[in-house]
């Protein structure tokens, strides 16, 4: 079997408000491999950029284990995961005028700087 290029294991991130613990994720695991492609669906507020934040070195998980290439993530000195980010990790936000438009839109602006007929093959 294939070894996970990334995994996470009971993934917690608990953000405190006051004396109430609030979970933006309990419990999560999964595994990505290399060549994959993921898609994270879910309503507003269901954890999906935390995840991806943690993912991408931005956030630290409250407990669980984050592991990249059998690296252990939280072990990461600055550093080493601003090098993570720089050299692993990209980030396309969502844009405001956007949120009612196609994900497909999204990429086609991304891809603005590509020749036309590359951009819709990377759409198709």
């Amino acid at each position: 079997m294939k070894a996970a290029i990334f995994s996470a294991r009971d993934t917690t991130k608990v953000y405190r408000s006051g004396e109430v613990d609030v979970f933006a994720l309990h419990g999560v695991s999964l595994d990505l491999f290399e060549g994959e492609m993921v898609v994270l669906l879910g309503p507003s507020g269901s954890g999906k950029c935390t995840l991806l934040n943690i993912v991408g070195g931005l956030d630290h998980a409250t407990s669980g284990t984050i592991r990249f290439r059998n690296e252990e993530l939280t072990a990461f000195s600055e550093r080493q995961l601003t090098s993570y980010r720089r050299d692993h990790m990209g980030f396309g936000r969502k844009p405001n005028f956007l949120r009612r438009g196609a994900a497909r839109s999204g990429v086609g602006i991304a891809e603005s700087e590509l020749p036309r007929a590359q951009t819709a093959l990377r759409l198709a």
